[in-house]
């Protein structure tokens, strides 16, 4: 894990989804959003419906590259999984999302080409 990063691991009863390094993620909760930096104190937190949003690192994620180390900036991807029940652990630095039901939505930038171009900042989520 890269200094000042987050590991997170997705996973559903279907399986492993998503596991990687991140400098940032939001997940949606039954009463709100959360988001999760590092060094957050550790929750125990339900999940409710929608997307979890994860920054990675550059070179971060289940693609088989590695980290950048010490770079904790996020100027990596952004990973969108939905989400519909289940809880959310983040305990120092390590993040597990065990959700009822979970699948891959691809990046930002997949998004983008898929709803016909632009950049992910012209079709953000």
């Amino acid at each position: 894990m890269a200094l000042g990063a987050l590991s997170i691991e997705v996973v559903s009863p279907s399986g492993h989804l998503w596991s990687g390094d991140a400098a940032q993620l939001s997940v949606p909760l039954v009463d709100g959003e959360m988001g999760v930096l590092p060094g957050r104190q550790p929750i125990l937190a339900v999940i409710g419906s929608g997307l979890v949003r994860i920054t990675t690192h550059r070179d971060s994620g289940d693609d088989g590259r590695d980290s950048s180390p010490g770079d904790a900036s996020g100027d990596g991807s952004l990973v969108l999984i939905r989400v519909a029940g289940g809880f959310c652990s983040v305990d120092h630095d390590t993040v597990t999302i065990a959700a009822d039901e979970a699948t891959m939505e691809g990046t930002a930038e997949d998004r983008a080409s898929r709803a016909g171009g632009g950049s992910p900042e012209e079709n953000r989520v």
